[in-house]
């Protein structure tokens, strides 16, 4: 399983204040939320390996285990005999963020920074898919999917670069029939769209548009594995431009994006679900951009982070 790189836990609305279970993969983890910090930690308690979210409380800057009453400390452990690993972790415009190891490989969080600008950010939804999470990010990369599944008149031509912060990057061209939502109502030509995808880690792809309005934002998506094999919780998160006078992007399209979006991801989770993932695949020259992807993916399973 992956030892570097960022990933998203969870929305920060679905924190109470203490304890939060969560799984990534075989890792138990937990998310302590107090009023000054929002921090992650191993869940497993280390004299027995009890569950401390299911049977222990917070007490302070340590959480009182279930067990065996003993005092299992939230950090590095100084003064104290038992304590869990903390993780780098971040809450970035309401999603929460987890780095598996200080060196995350890919550095996320600046790219966080740069769409913070001028820009609105709006959690949106999730939902489970029984696929591993480099089949939902590979999405991103795959070209001949979009006409097949999501009605793209022309198959786009991707490139792949590497990004400023290290991350995996690729660009094209879309084509979409023309809405209400388009500025110009004057033709029925379609709209070309500059299309520009990153991934920075396994589970964490942004997809920008630019073009005519309204294609002009980013879709964060995420993929996060959790406990079980090949089953994965998907999480989206928009990224929309103020107004011209700083004022929030317009709800109606807000919600008819999300509606969107939501339908794009059951669209293609309807083929994940069913996706043989023991295959030996025999790979075409239209998947160059998603092999790039999955040579991408190999640098974070090392314990290495730049191997």
């Amino acid at each position: 399983m992956y030892q570097h790189g960022w990933f998203q836990l969870a929305f920060d609305r679905e924190l109470s204040p203490g304890l939060t279970g969560v799984a990534f993969a075989n890792r138990r983890l937990m998310i302590v939320k107090t009023d000054d910090d929002v921090a992650v930690y191993d869940a497993t308690c280390p004299h027995r390996g009890a569950h401390l979210v299911s049977c222990g409380r917070l007490d302070g800057n340590s959480v009182i285990c279930g067990f065996h009453g003993n005092r299992i400390a939230l950090g590095d452990g100084e003064g104290s005999n038992l304590w869990v690993n903390r993780y780098p972790s971040r809450v970035h415009n309401g999603v929460v963020w987890v780095g598996l190891a200080e060196d995350n490989a890919v550095d996320l969080l600046s790219a966080l920074e740069r769409l913070d600008q001028g820009q609105t950010f709006v959690p949106g939804f999730e939902l489970e898919a029984n696929t591993s999470v480099e089949i939902v990010i590979e999405n991103g990369f795959d070209a001949s999917h979009f006409p097949s599944v999501h009605g793209l008149s022309v198959e786009p031509k991707f490139t792949t670069s590497t990004g400023p912060d290290g991350e995996l990057s690729v660009d094209g061209v879309f084509e979409f029939g023309r809405s209400h939502w388009n500025q110009d109502q004057s033709t029925l030509a379609p709209v070309r769209v500059n299309y520009h995808g990153s991934a920075y880690s396994p589970g964490v792809f942004i997809a920008s548009l630019s073009g005519e309005p309204p294609f002009n934002y980013s879709i964060i998506t995420t993929a996060t594995p959790m406990a079980g094999a090949h089953i994965c919780k998907v999480r989206v998160t928009l990224v929309l431009p103020n107004g011209s006078k700083d004022e929030p992007p317009d709800q109606h399209f807000v919600d008819s994006l999300l509606a969107a979006s939501r339908d794009g991801l059951l669209k293609d989770r309807a083929i994940w679900n069913e996706l043989d993932l023991g295959l030996q695949c025999q790979h075409t020259a239209q998947d160059h951009a998603a092999i790039k992807f999955h040579e991408f993916c190999a640098r974070f399973r090392s314990t290495d982070a730049g191997g």
